[in-house]
């Protein structure tokens, strides 16, 4: 008999596909699969638990939703290795799967970059598909994400530095028979993956783009997230003034 879960019923809780609940603070992780029925007296949903990594789910009674299914690449069930691409201060972690039937003749690679305040597994989740339509995925990392080599100030540039490490794993890719690759980007990532795109010497070696939910306006990104988290429009306001060196803004109602 399947292990179910009731959970409060939300826009994101009842969505068909599979999600992850984080619990216990983060240390715990299930993956939950589709809704099996629903209540609108309690208000809540039950769903099929597919699997629990880590934790005791049965002792949670709070967690985080999400959508990265994947807490590791063992998971996928695809056959993969590590590799240490170097970077302008050291390495970049990555992990690089075979695409389906072996099909590595084919020269077509597949870069997959994860978002800002997340890990590579959360890039994990564009690995099957990839690999069924014969790329080699490679999942990296770059500076300042807690897994590579940080960088010497040690600060996020929102895209602006971190490319270059992405960059380093095109060449990586290159190097090793890509002919053509698509990058995948996620978030930040996907921030990242234009840049690339735009900037890079390798762009010709790019010959398409998946992005989920790609940041392209910064400071809007901000200010939402500032307003989401109930901080007061004028007090943002200032913030994003004092650090572009403008004049504070008087009478803001952004939020």
């Amino acid at each position: 008999m399947s292990l179910l879960i009731e959970l409060p019923a939300t826009r994101q809780t009842t969505a068909p596909g599979r999600y992850s609940l984080w619990f216990a603070n983060g240390s715990g992780h299930a993956c939950i699969g589709p809704v099996t029925g629903t209540n609108g007296t309690a208000g809540t949903v039950t769903r099929v638990v597919e699997r629990v990594d880590a934790g005791y789910l049965t002792a949670a009674r709070s967690g985080i939703w999400s959508g990265y299914v994947f807490s590791s690449p063992d998971q996928l069930g695809l056959p993969y290795t590590d590799v240490q691409i170097p970077v302008e201060n050291g390495v970049a972690p990555a992990w690089r799967f075979e695409p389906a039937n072996n099909s590595t003749a084919f020269g077509a690679w597949a870069i997959h970059v994860h978002g800002m305040g997340g890990t590579r597994a959360g890039a994990l989740r564009g690995v099957p598909v990839a690999t069924r339509l014969s790329f080699t995925p490679l999942v990296v990392t770059f500076r300042n994400d807690g897994e590579a080599t940080a960088s010497a100030d040690d600060r996020h540039m929102l895209g602006q530095s971190e490319w270059l490490d992405v960059e380093a794993a095109l060449k990586f890719a290159i190097a090793e028979g890509a002919q053509r690759i698509v990058l995948f980007g996620w978030s930040l990532g996907g921030s990242i993956a234009l840049r690339l795109a735009d900037l890079s010497d390798f762009g010709g070696n790019i010959s398409g783009l998946v992005l989920a939910a790609p940041v392209l306006d910064w400071t809007k990104t901000l200010r939402s997230n500032a307003c989401a988290s109930g901080l007061p429009g004028p007090i943002a306001s200032f913030g994003f003034a004092h650090h572009a060196g403008r004049g504070i803004p008087v009478g803001d109602r952004s939020c």
